[in-house]
């Protein structure tokens, strides 16, 4: 929204210069556009790495993009767990909760 349109308002809008400006509502307005500017770069990674993991769709579109085409996902079928069978299966946060309300009433 507050992208320069000549080449002197962009040198003044990705550097501060303090002794420049002598105004601080100035000060203040600059300072909250450079550091807004540079920091949606890591909201932008941020979001992006977000999406990856909370969506196999994200994901999938990411590794079609990157890979050439190719949909090969990585094989983890040889990587067994070692886990008993009794915390296997989806009845274990019930038998926690049962042993922490009988250890601790």
């Amino acid at each position: 929204l507050w992208w320069p349109k000549n080449k002197a308002a962009k040198k003044q809008r990705f550097w501060f210069r303090w002794k420049d400006i002598k105004n601080w509502k100035r000060k203040n307005y600059d300072l909250h556009n450079i550091l807004g500017f540079y920091s949606s770069i890591f909201a932008l990674i941020f979001s992006i790495t977000g999406l990856f993991y909370a969506f196999f769709i994200v994901q999938a579109t990411i590794y079609v993009i990157f890979s050439g085409g190719n949909t090969a996902y990585p094989d983890f079928s040889h990587i067994k767990t070692t886990a008993p069978i009794e915390l296997r299966q989806e009845s274990t946060l019930d038998k926690i909760i049962e042993t922490v309300k009988t250890n601790y009433p």
